[in-house]
């Protein structure tokens, strides 16, 4: 049984198009390039790398992540589209041997997760003694965050089945599980009820004011 994320699955497989579709809006696009930016500038993906809940392969694909791990079939079946290797399984339970990945990416997932603490420690299991892992996320102390976490207040659909963590409280889980924090970059610094900027730009480090953090913590020894 696919038990891990908290959003039932059927609702992944009802908005896979709609979100899919959402980052070729003028808008979505904008989010799209800065949240990539941020997770390159983390030195996200390559070859040796899986996503843990890897969605349509919107993210994985441009980060040549080739390897990818999700409950949602229609989810699967728009990320195979961008040929990468999928598989259905509960992200808390991988079926990959110990020390198998290079690299693992969690994108937009935490804070769907029943269990985030077990699939952190499930990353750590399946990542080389000297993996990474890259946690891309929006923090709660942000804007987007905040609105959010009002929405799910407000009874959204989906929204309202996520938790939405401080940077602070995600790097903790992470360090819990058995990775060391290196480094972040911050990015998203207009609003969600701002016009995108032209350009836009990533940061260094973890900023109360940014929409998105990407994370990349090293397995610890």
């Amino acid at each position: 049984m696919l038990r891990t994320y908290n959003v039932p699955m059927d609702i992944f497989n009802k908005i896979a198009g709609q979100y899919d579709a959402w980052y070729d809006t003028r808008r979505g696009n904008a989010v799209f390039k800065v949240e990539l930016a941020a997770l390159r500038k983390v030195d996200t993906g390559g070859d040796g790398w899986a996503e843990l809940g890897v969605g349509t392969g919107r993210f994985a694909a441009p980060l040549y992540i080739r390897h990818g791990f999700d409950s949602a079939p229609k989810m699967l079946a728009a990320a195979r589209g961008r040929n990468i290797a999928v598989c259905a399984a509960d992200i808390a339970a991988l079926p990959v041997k110990d020390g198998r990945l290079k690299g693992g990416l969690i994108m937009m997932t935490l804070c769907f997760l029943t269990d985030p603490a077990a699939v952190l420690r499930e990353a750590a299991r399946v990542l080389k003694p000297a993996g990474s892992l890259v946690i891309g996320f929006v923090p709660r102390e942000g804007a987007w965050g905040t609105s959010y976490a009002l929405m799910a207040e407000e009874g959204h659909p989906v929204y309202s089945r996520g938790k939405y963590y401080r940077a602070a409280a995600v790097r903790k889980m992470a360090e819990s599980a058995g990775f060391v924090y290196e480094r972040a970059a911050s990015a998203l610094f207009f609003g969600p009820g701002e016009e995108p900027p032209e350009t836009e730009k990533t940061e260094e480090g973890i900023l109360s004011t940014a929409g998105f953090v990407a994370m990349r913590f090293g397995k610890r020894h």
